[in-house]
């Protein structure tokens, strides 16, 4: 755990954010991602700040297909799906969870805690597709393994970082 997060001392709550050699393997897996798609492109966030980079449906995919074999599952699809739907404001790990929650809640057929589709507030095939029009920015896509993270998902981490070539992280390179 040590390698991939950071404690912040908050009482129930063992690591609270990603260490900083994760974020910093995170933001160069965003721009490989950015790099191997077209649709990647810069857009100027709600606040009309400066511009930052983003990646479109395709570098999504190719990013869903490296860590899990395809996009439609598994909950990083499921948390970029929440965060390209809603590009007005960019959700918090406790957003997605709490959506996740309350979609659970409202499952008519009570089998959300066997179908993690039901439990997202995805239940038919149409929804196993990206939006069209949506994008993620690299705080969405840092938020995904926040939220990873804080749902104990460490080796889930670990996984995806070694399937997008970022593993061993800096530091582990440095010791060898």
């Amino acid at each position: 755990y040590g390698l991939l997060a950071r404690a912040d001392g908050t009482a129930g709550t063992r690591f609270a954010s990603l260490a900083p050699e994760v974020e910093t393997a995170l933001e160069a897996a965003f721009a490989q991602f950015c790099r191997r798609s077209e649709e990647c492109h810069t857009a100027a966030p709600d606040d009309g700040a400066t511009t930052e980079a983003v990646m479109g449906r395709g570098a999504v995919a190719a990013w869903l297909e490296t860590i899990n074999g395809r996009v439609g599952r598994g909950s990083e699809f499921r948390a970029a799906v929440a965060a390209m739907r809603d590009k007005t404001t960019t959700p918090s790990d406790d957003d997605v969870d709490a959506g996740a929650a309350q979609s659970a809640k409202n499952a008519t057929n009570g089998d959300a805690d066997n179908n993690p589709d039901i439990a997202d507030g995805i239940s038919d095939s149409s929804s196993k597709e990206l939006p069209a029009d949506g994008h993620l920015t690299l705080e969405d896509f840092v938020a995904i393994y926040t939220a990873e993270l804080r749902a104990g998902k460490v080796w889930g981490i670990a996984h995806d970082l070694h399937a997008m070539g970022r593993w061993p992280l800096a530091t582990d390179r440095a010791a060898r």
